[in-house]
Formats: C-alpha cells, sequence, structure tokens
C-alpha cells in the first residue's frame, strides 16, 4: 500500500523535514516527522480508518495465516483453537484425590440460624472491615472459622473481603487457629458495645 504525499517541508532551525500526507480512507490531511516517514507510517489518520481499509484488512488477514503456517501464535492467545483439555476428565484431580477437598463441604447446606440479620449483625461488630487485611470499601463476606456451616455462633464467624475468603479455602487448619485466636484477642481488648458520651454530650453508639 502506498503513501498519498502531498508536500515536504523544511522544518526552520534543523536538518529535518515534515511530511504532508493524505489518509488512505478518508483523505484527510495528516503531517508527521520525517524519522516516522521512514518507518513507514502516514497511511492513516487514525485507527479507526485503518480498520475500515479493506486493504489493509486484507493484508493483515494474509500475514496472520502465513504466520500460522510457520508455527506462530495468534496475537490474542487460543483464539481460535481448540484447549488440549476440552472434554477430558482428569481423575487425579477429582473428588477424594484434590488436595483440597474436604468431604464435599461445598455441596452442604447452611444451618437456619444463618440469616441476613446474623450476617449483619456480625458485620455491625467487625465494624464493617475484613478482620484480615482490614478493607472496608468491598465486598464483605461472612466467613465459618472451622469451616462447619451449622455452626453459627458469634464467637465461629468473622468478616472477611472475597479476596482473604478466598485464600482460605487453602491450609484450613491453620487458617482456623489463626481466626480463632485472632476472634479471641479481639473479644478481650475490644471496648464494650455501650453507649458512650462524647464532648458535646450527646450519646452515640460504639462500634
Amino acid at each position: 500500500m502506498k503513501r498519498v504525499v502531498i508536500k515536504i517541508e523544511k522544518v526552520k532551525g534543523t536538518r529535518g523535514y515534515r511530511y504532508t500526507l493524505a489518509c488512505n480512507q478518508c483523505r484527510k490531511e495528516l503531517k508527521i516527522r520525517g524519522s516516522s516517514y521512514k518507518k513507514g507510517k502516514g497511511l492513516f489518520c487514525s485507527k479507526r480508518c485503518r480498520s475500515k481499509n479493506k486493504k489493509w484488512r486484507e493484508k493483515l488477514s494474509q500475514s496472520l495465516k502465513d504466520g500460522f503456517k510457520k508455527g506462530r501464535i495468534h496475537p490474542r492467545g487460543m483464539l481460535g483453537k481448540i484447549a488440549w483439555n476440552k472434554g477430558k476428565k482428569n481423575p487425579r484431580w477429582k473428588r477424594e484425590n484434590n488436595p483440597n477437598w474436604n468431604n464435599g463441604s461445598t455441596f452442604e447446606e447452611y444451618g437456619d440460624g444463618f440469616t441476613r440479620k446474623l450476617k449483619e449483625k456480625i458485620v455491625d461488630r467487625d465494624n464493617h472491615r475484613c478482620r484480615e487485611c482490614g478493607a472496608n470499601n468491598c465486598k464483605l463476606v461472612v466467613h465459618h472459622i472451622d469451616y462447619d456451616k451449622k455452626n453459627n455462633k458469634t464467637e465461629n464467624l468473622i468478616t472477611l473481603c472475597r479476596s482473604c475468603h478466598s485464600k482460605t479455602n487453602f491450609n484450613r487448619k491453620d487458617w482456623e487457629n489463626y481466626f480463632k485466636a485472632l476472634n479471641l484477642n479481639y473479644d478481650i481488648c475490644r471496648p464494650s458495645a455501650i453507649d458512650k458520651t462524647d464532648e458535646a454530650g450527646d450519646k452515640k453508639p460504639l462500634r
């Protein structure tokens, strides 16, 4: 594809040149430096015009096809290819053979006491923050410390963000011991949740 050069101007005070060209798609004028011209730029005024140009699309398509024949990978990864493991099942990582298997606890139902009201109470107790990282501007979830979905005692529940909650699927025993100690220390050090009078004399609930 050839470039349409309208005029060439010498830049004052330098040894360089400025090229004025016409876009191959919309015929709009565009100016580029001499160094850019040497690199082959100046065919189109924008990416939109380049994508609309039929000759450019055909050239790009052909170069990609030639690249596939030589064994190159598509710039978008596996686009147009079938994954090697599609439709195949690996029995080595199924159920009991998976190191993260926990006797199918994912499919167990939560106890009747695990209600929205209880979750709000736990989140309010933890001051609407993740107890692990301290984040408060994200989605918060209530986690069962001993991984027993039917044990809905307040000392067995803790507020976590989604990121920290996903980490608890690994090394469960370590996380369980860690959160138990964290909850115990929190209950000891936490001030009593009674109304506290501020300097102005108004009463505000302490969280």
